[in-house]
């Protein structure tokens, strides 16, 4: 994953988070969710100086 697609990742995930809990209009299914973060996770523990605030990995909580 380049940073371009990381950033396009954190985007997506932020989205479809926002879809499911606030909209209660899930845009994909648990197992996308879960890939795509999966994803994000390992290319953030490979570039850890480049982990940015608004990932949701960085969140703990609801809204």
């Amino acid at each position: 994953m380049t940073r371009d697609e990381y950033i396009k990742a954190i985007d997506l995930l932020n989205l479809w988070t926002r879809a499911y809990y606030t909209e209660d209009a899930p845009l994909a299914s648990d197992e996308e969710y879960d890939s795509l973060y999966n994803k994000v996770l390992e290319y953030e523990s490979q570039n850890k100086s480049e982990i940015l605030e608004y990932s949701p990995t960085q969140k703990i909580g609801g809204a």
